[in-house]
């Protein structure tokens, strides 16, 4: 390692480029996924206990990806208010 100063490098990222790779994305094409079933209970208000068991049996419309609970906030919300999706 040089004996010289740290330098450090600023990346500035455009406040429209923020989560939209490529600029490809616009708000009617995105997915709000919720990951993970501590925060799929924190969204639904329940411990992660019970929201594992209602994951697990198949109660919440979710699925495993990479090992991971995910569902779409969209179909979550239309499972707690009876509206369809």
């Amino acid at each position: 390692m040089g004996s010289g100063p740290l330098s450090l490098k600023t990346v500035h990222t455009p406040i429209g480029d923020i989560g939209m790779p490529n600029n490809t994305e616009t708000p009617d094409t995105q997915i709000d996924l919720i990951w993970g079933a501590e925060e799929i209970a924190k969204v639904i208000g329940r411990s992660a206990r019970v929201t594992f068991h209602l994951l697990t049996t198949g109660a919440l419309p979710a699925r495993k990806v990479g090992g991971r609970w995910v569902i779409e906030r969209s179909k979550l919300i239309a499972f707690f208010t009876g509206s369809a999706s």
